[in-house]
């Protein structure tokens, strides 16, 4: 086993995790019959590619910080930013042109997007936003091994 091994256990398991929670919620939603369309499960293997994103991103943060202390910067400069600006909480028409040119960049805009079309049955125009996010995940893929590395040795 080396660091690679590590990286990529840690990544994957980050991406379970991310389908655990959203298939909860997805359970949850349809007791509760606000869900009726089974198209949502196809948002799963979405789901699976966003945690995989925001695990690269979160191992690329571990190798940058220079201590524990710094990951608020984190927290309160992207993530945050990241869920105001998503739709998860107010729909994209509320939304400021402005906010939506920033959102339509993060990947969990487009997984929202993705499953609310198909919570409402219609699958149609989500395929610009799933190669979307597929780029971005095979983009960042190789960035934390290389940078867990440079950590690790230092």
């Amino acid at each position: 086993m080396n660091i690679d091994d590590l990286i990529a256990a840690e990544l994957a398991w980050a991406a379970v995790k991310s389908v655990i929670y959203g298939l909860t919620i997805m359970l949850v939603v349809a007791l509760f019959g606000l869900v009726d369309s089974p198209l949502l499960l196809l948002s799963v293997p979405v789901i699976f590619l966003c945690g995989l994103i925001f695990a690269e991103v979160s191992m690329i943060t571990t190798a940058l910080v220079p201590g524990i202390d710094s990951f608020s910067y984190f927290y309160t400069l992207f993530m945050t930013p990241l869920f105001l600006f998503s739709g998860v909480f107010l729909s994209r028409g509320i939304t400021a042109q402005g906010g939506r040119r920033i959102a339509w960049f993060t990947p969990l805009y487009h997984l929202v997007n993705i499953c609310r079309a198909f919570a409402a049955g219609h699958a149609g125009d989500v395929i610009g936003s799933i190669i979307w996010i597929a780029v971005v995940a095979a983009a960042l893929a190789p960035v934390p091994f290389r940078l867990m590395r440079r950590r690790v040795i230092q």
